[in-house]
């Protein structure tokens, strides 16, 4: 594949915020709840000094996208919608005389990213590896890609796998306004659940599956994109993560 796997090489596979590495200073709770406090509580840093030794940590282990991600989405012409606080985040590519619209839930890829990597250092070895991916035991995260042509939209639903970075449908809907398709508020949602949303993917018949993937890879929706959702995703919950930390500075 002609891109990493995700940002700097070696660092992408630990660099999660809720990965850490054994040099970072931490403290253990006890296993259960009690009013005493151990010797090791009493030696512990106080939470100002803790936020702070957890920022510091972020800060200068800090890591920008990778310029190959940078040139793919400018060659491929994708803009991404900056998710500022929130975690739900927007891409969106011109192609043709449509749209195609990447809406995903950073967290759900990140988290799903880190499950994955849990669940790869525990089994070990490459072969076994590969039997709980062809079993289907591996964590996806779901998202949506909404295709726009003329105000009217066509609505995919899919499972992103964060190791092999191909996507799964799980339903196509239909929608004559694009504004409903890309609104996820929850009176929109209400509003989409009764609409009808379409037979189950797996009821169609193999050729209408294969045309309905061949649009999405027509459209640059394949493994690239997903590797690039996973660096992106990664990439923006740590920043996300550092200004958690600087709120919850301001407040302990």
């Amino acid at each position: 594949m002609m891109f990493r796997q995700a940002l700097k090489v070696v660092p992408t596979v630990s660099k999660f915020s809720f990965a850490r590495s054994a040099a970072r200073p931490f403290v253990l709770g006890p296993m259960m709840a009690q009013f005493s406090t151990s010797i090791s509580r009493m030696n512990a840093p106080d939470a100002k000094t803790l936020v702070q030794q957890e920022l510091d940590y972020e800060k200068n282990d800090a890591f920008d996208l990778d310029p190959s991600f940078v040139a793919y989405m400018k060659n491929e012409n994708i803009k991404a919608i900056e998710p500022n606080e929130h975690a739900f985040s927007h891409m969106i590519k011109e192609w043709n005389d449509e749209k195609v619209h990447v809406l995903f839930d950073i967290q759900k890829i990140t988290f799903a990213t880190h499950a994955n990597k849990q669940i790869n250092e525990e089994i070990g070895s490459e072969e076994d590896q590969s039997e709980v991916f062809s079993a289907g035991m591996t964590e996806t995260a779901d998202l949506s890609v909404v295709l726009e042509k003329n105000g009217k939209a066509l609505q995919f639903d899919l499972d992103l796998s964060p190791d092999e970075y191909h996507f799964i449908i799980n339903g196509v809907r239909t929608f004559d306004s694009v504004d409903l398709a890309l609104d996820y508020s929850s009176n929109s949602v209400d509003q989409k659940d009764l609409l009808y949303s379409g037979p189950l993917f797996e009821n169609l018949s193999l050729e209408m599956q294969d045309m309905f993937y061949d649009l999405l890879r027509e459209r640059g929706v394949d493994e690239e994109l997903g590797e690039l959702l996973v660096a992106y995703a990664t990439w923006k919950e740590n920043n996300m993560y550092i200004d958690w930390l600087e709120k919850l500075q301001s407040f302990v």
